[in-house]
């Protein structure tokens, strides 16, 4: 079984589509906001999964890496289960991994997982929003 037929049920069941971008990689969205899940199982022994996404500048005012990285540290605060990085100038939300334990993640485990990465993005872009209007003046 492939590692993404895990989770596809679950996927489905929230009426979410995954399409997939590359290997280990599938985009979706949830309540409208675009996100990924990477799947990934080179240790058979522990498969395990994790929600991404590219983090926009919601106020196009040209976001830099500290104004991501401050709002990224008042963000993991309050939503220590995700992290960040600044890769070739675009920011990235991650969440963290979860194991596989079993051949299906049950829908309401999946969910409850979604919430808490969408909680953690859009808070995220709300302080990217607070900093950038404080260093505007």
């Amino acid at each position: 079984m492939a590692m993404i037929d895990t989770l596809r049920p679950a996927f489905a069941a929230l009426g979410i589509e995954l399409s997939y971008e590359a290997p280990f990689y599938y985009r979706f969205e949830y309540e409208y906001l675009p996100f990924g899940v990477v799947v990934d199982s080179d240790d058979p022994g522990e498969p395990v999964y994790y929600f991404g996404a590219p983090v926009p500048d919601p106020l196009e005012g040209g976001m830099d890496e500290y104004t991501f990285t401050t709002a990224l540290d008042v963000t993991r605060t309050f939503h220590p289960d995700v992290n960040g990085e600044w890769n070739d100038g675009q920011p990235y939300l991650e969440s963290k991994q979860y194991l596989v334990d079993g051949k299906r993640v049950p829908t309401d485990v999946l969910q409850e997982q979604l919430e808490v990465y969408k909680d953690a993005y859009v808070f995220l872009l709300a302080n990217i929003c607070l900093v950038e209007v404080t260093r505007q003046g």
